[in-house]
């Protein structure tokens, strides 16, 4: 869409020295060798997540060939190019946009089109209106700004757009909130589902003017293992609204989490010794103090001592070699106990690291 309904065009000339020269505009016009259409790209309004498409229209107009060397940079990663010769074969129609670097000579009477894409989906905060300008290199001769502008009808804003559990226990039914509030529509009705796909979903009404909403989201009973990620896709009840999405992520552990996952002890620390921390991830999961068994190369040098952080819920379990310094490395597992069906037992690996090799004098 041209703005106004007007053409506009760059004209790419030398300069004419002074007004009076005894040429007018219309000489001065027939003497631009490329013509750039138009100069500003007015985009059709845009429903936020969609895409809005356009072109500008580069044509030499002279009787030589015009060299094009760079397009850009754009202004935002929201925004893409591509670069087409119509009027050329299949292997050589479509060019790599660059912003320098690019050497497409145009011939005389030759057009290029450059189709020009934003992309709204990758917004990450609420815009209703967005615009940049990038350049047109040619050799030996000015650049041309052309601009481009949209409307992006934003009617409401979700956020976080990504929601971060972080971990969580496999059972643990962790939850959190994201918020939907209106943008270029203030008044607004949230339709969403109770569950997806074992998620369950609730939606309050926080506020009017602009309405806004809080949704809760609550896992299934049980979770796979691992990192998980759930896309959620609501509407409101706006006609033609664009959806309302958002996911949900995190990674997923055992009822009964430790860190860190193998026990090093280094063999120039004083006192020689390492920690680590064992917790309940639901809060309605109470465990008794673990019970620790040592089994492998170095064990019976090696202490255990465990101690309560919160009691039930955490635990801080200490190894300490009292043993000298081994001139091999010794790995071996320390077994804990926890009592829990689901997970009795825990198995961490540990190394004791042997003295640095001497050199020889």
């Amino acid at each position: 869409m041209v703005q106004g309904g007007r053409k506009r065009w760059a004209v790419l000339a030398l300069a004419v020295a002074g007004a009076g020269c005894g040429r007018d505009a219309g000489s001065s016009l027939a003497q631009a060798p490329v013509q750039v259409e138009p100069l500003l790209l007015d985009l059709p309004r845009i429903p936020i997540g969609q895409t809005g498409h356009g072109e500008y229209r580069i044509r030499n107009v002279s009787g030589v060939q015009q060299v094009l060397t760079g397009i850009g940079p754009l202004p935002c990663d929201c925004a893409s190019a591509e670069l087409e010769l119509p009027g050329r074969s299949a292997e050589e129609r479509s060019v790599r946009v660059e912003p320098g670097g690019m050497q497409l000579a145009l011939q005389p009477g030759e057009e290029a089109v450059l189709r020009f894409e934003l992309r709204t989906a990758r917004f990450r905060e609420p815009v209703s209106r967005k615009s940049g300008a990038f350049l047109l290199r040619f050799r030996d001769r000015a650049p041309v700004r052309v601009e481009f502008a949209a409307d992006i009808w934003n009617p409401h804003w979700v956020e976080p757009w990504a929601l971060e559990l972080g971990r969580v226990g496999v059972r643990q039914r962790a939850s959190g909130y994201v918020m939907v509030r209106g943008h270029d529509e203030p008044e607004f009705g949230l339709i969403a589902p109770q569950t997806v796909d074992g998620w369950t979903l609730r939606v309050e009404h926080v506020s009017s003017s602009p309405d806004t909403y809080r949704i809760n989201v609550t896992a299934p009973e049980e979770l796979p293992q691992g990192g998980f990620r759930q896309d959620f896709v609501l509407r409101s009840d706006l006609p033609e609204s664009p959806p309302i999405k958002f996911s949900v992520q995190g990674v997923a552990e055992p009822d009964i989490a430790w860190s860190p996952r193998r026990l090093l002890i280094l063999a120039g620390e004083r006192p020689r010794s390492v920690e680590m921390v064992l917790r309940t991830l639901p809060v309605d999961l109470v465990i008794a103090a673990p019970a620790a068994e040592l089994s492998g190369e170095g064990a019976d040098g090696l202490g255990v001592a465990v101690e309560p952080i919160e009691e039930g819920h955490s635990y801080r379990i200490r190894l300490t070699a009292r043993a000298p310094v081994p001139d091999a490395l010794q790995s071996g597992t320390l077994l804990l106990r926890t009592g829990v069906a689901e997970q009795p037992e825990i198995a961490v690996p540990y190394s004791i690291l042997p003295a640095p090799a001497r050199e020889n004098p």
